[in-house]
């Protein structure tokens, strides 16, 4: 007996921490939707360390600013109809048929373009994460933008070992100034795996090296010329099951638009307070099958109310006029509450059955 449970407890623990495989399920779909923490600032933390079984501790990162990852359908009416119309075609152009949309922050790399709004379209296959292209408004004008050839982010399913390269490209006319195009080679290697410990937790991670070579060229039709410049983007990525975005990610870029970026999946954190200025809030019924409610004392309505799972992801964010929340739409399990105004973040958890 003592064998058996010997041999047990060795098989629970190399299954706990042995390598992962990423497959078509670990990528976005529709209604995903992750708080992240930002740094702008890589600090001295070693992001470059990788390896078989490896430990990566960041645990003591502090953020800068906080943001909302979501990703939407294709064909989501919120999108302009040019959008839809060009990332919705599976009969006439099912190479370019997405699945998912995410709204992105983007700096334009060259100068006197000015681009806004940028929502990048994914198609998620069994072979390959593939961006099939970009919606995006330059100087005003929405434009849809199909890449020929598309940027396979990564070939599937990935595993510790794997090395992989993809040229993509694309080019959008420019209303009145000509056009603008990018030429990428990006060159992806699976070169870690282990534990990875942000300030939000601890993970089995693979982690993803893809250095990308990229050359844009802007060109003025009413000068006849061109204007290229060439640029380099490296990006260090860890994944973990249960999470369709990378639960830390470190993106380094030269060029004009030259800057470093940490984003970590994490809790909503309201960045202006300090530790001393939270709260713990009383929620009942707990356990709840309907509504949870909650008693605060000289609060401002309305509040932005969050409720996360223990995955990380956001399934309620809202903000409410009154001290109830409906819970009927959730899963049972295990939920963490938040509630935010300018100067106190509550927060404590709650089970629904």
């Amino acid at each position: 007996m003592k064998k058996f449970f010997l041999a047990s407890f060795i098989l629970i623990s190399l299954q706990s921490f042995s390598q992962i495989t990423l497959s078509e399920s670990d990528f976005p779909s529709t209604g995903n939707t992750y708080v992240v923490s930002i740094l702008n600032d890589l600090g001295t933390y070693d992001f470059v360390s990788t390896g078989a079984n490896y430990s990566w501790d960041f645990s003591q990162m502090v953020p800068q600013s906080q943001d909302t990852i979501e990703f939407i359908s294709a064909s989501n009416t919120s999108l302009p109809l040019t959008y839809i119309a060009a990332f919705n075609n599976s009969f006439t152009d099912p190479e370019h048929d997405a699945d998912v949309a995410n709204y992105q922050d983007y700096e334009s790399p060259m100068p006197t373009v000015t681009i806004e709004n940028f929502y990048a379209f994914y198609k998620i296959q069994s072979d390959a994460y593939i961006q099939v292209g970009a919606g995006l408004t330059i100087n005003s004008a929405p434009l849809p933008v199909l890449y020929n050839p598309m940027d396979t982010i990564v070939m599937l399913p990935a595993a510790f070992g794997n090395m992989d390269t993809c040229f993509s490209a694309f080019n959008a006319t420019i209303p009145t100034l000509g056009y603008y195009s990018e030429e990428r080679t990006r060159y992806n290697s699976i070169d870690g795996w282990g534990t990875l410990i942000t300030p939000f937790g601890t993970f089995d991670a693979l982690r993803i090296l893809s250095y990308s070579e990229i050359h844009d060229s802007l060109y003025y039709e009413a000068y006849g010329m061109g204007f290229p410049m060439d640029r380099t983007e490296t990006e260090y990525k860890w994944y973990a099951h249960g999470y369709s975005i990378p639960v830390l990610q470190v993106v380094i870029r030269d060029g004009m638009s030259a800057s470093s970026t940490v984003t970590y999946i994490d809790s909503l954190r309201n960045m202006s307070l300090n530790e001393n200025m939270f709260s713990e809030v009383n929620v009942y019924p707990n356990p709840a099958t309907e509504t949870i409610s909650f008693q605060i004392k000289n609060i401002a309505w309305p509040v932005m109310a969050t409720v996360t799972d223990l995955s990380g992801r956001v399934v309620f964010h809202e903000l409410i006029r009154e001290p109830v929340i409906d819970v009927r739409n959730l899963n049972p399990g295990y939920y963490h509450l938040q509630l935010l105004t300018e100067s106190t973040l509550w927060r404590n958890s709650f089970i629904k059955e």
